[in-house]
Order: C-alpha cells, then sequence, then structure tokens
C-alpha cells in the first residue's frame, strides 16, 4: 500500500469519525508521519542493538590471549 493510498484511507476513517475535510487530511498526515517515527525509532534501536552484539562477539577471541594477574605476586613498578 502506498503512501498516498494510506493518507487517503486515514483520511476517509477520520471523515468516518466526524472531522470535516481539511481537518481529516491534515490529521491523516500527522498520523501517518507519528506512525513512520515510531518504524523509524525501533529500526534504529534494533541497528544498535545489532550493532553492540556484533561488537560484544568480537571482543571474546580479543580477550582470551590475555594474561591472568596473579593478585598474590609483589607488585611492581617504581
Amino acid at each position: 500500500m502506498g503512501y498516498q493510498q494510506t493518507i487517503d484511507a486515514v483520511t476517509r476513517y477520520f471523515l468516518s469519525q466526524g472531522s470535516n475535510a481539511a481537518d481529516a487530511a491534515a490529521q491523516a498526515v500527522a498520523w501517518v508521519g507519528q506512525t513512520l517515527q515510531k518504524q523509524v525509532n525501533l529500526l534504529a534501536y534494533i541497528d544498535v542493538f545489532w550493532s553492540l552484539a556484533i561488537i560484544g562477539a568480537l571482543m571474546i577471541p580479543v580477550a582470551l590471549p590475555v594474561r591472568p594477574i596473579d593478585l598474590s605476586a609483589p607488585a611492581k613498578g617504581h
């Protein structure tokens, strides 16, 4: 369903709920914009989740060769 078809369908819905033609058209555009913004926010959240998952997965092989620290050994330094 295309953008214009969606606007037309939502405009008809708002007309059936008692809005006049100008208000129904404005409400339809606002509703579609709000719905689109919610979808964009969800997709952005999913992208961030996947990015962090990949970074976390890459950290595991990087951390494996790190030697454990012997806390009972005397301190080294100056």
